[in-house]
């Protein structure tokens, strides 16, 4: 049995097309004096986040009338992408939390709720 040698030049690697449209469309129309939540689409009936202003972790709450895999998105107010994960929201209520994030500096970040497509679905303000 032969070992195939790995290099930079032979390896391959797909990025699925919905992460290559997040890098494109980060905050298009944010600017830091935009303080209030937006829900451009209608399945999600409400998002919270706690605590506001935050300091080591931040816990969000979303409602949703219907199951859906959507993307969480939290971002400086430049757009540099400080987490990013896939969740699976469930019809009703859903909470998860994003931690370790005492090591951010004081200032304004946004929370972005994105479908699959790309297309962000709530985005909110949140500072630490």
């Amino acid at each position: 049995m032969s070992k195939k040698e790995i290099t930079a030049t032979n390896i391959e690697i797909k990025v699925p097309d919905a992460f290559k449209k997040l890098s494109s469309k980060i905050h298009e129309a944010k600017t830091p004096s935009t303080s209030e939540p937006r829900n451009t689409y209608s399945m999600i009936t409400r998002v919270t986040t706690r605590p506001n202003p935050f300091s080591r972790s931040i816990t969000i709450d979303i409602a949703c009338d219907h199951s859906k895999h959507v993307i969480v998105r939290m971002t400086q107010v430049n757009g540099k992408i400080i987490r990013m994960f896939g969740w699976y929201l469930m019809k009703g209520t859903n909470i998860t939390s994003i931690n370790e994030l005492s090591s951010l500096e004081q200032g304004d970040y946004f929370i972005d709720i994105i479908d699959q497509e790309g297309n962000i679905l709530f985005t909110t303000p949140v500072q630490k």
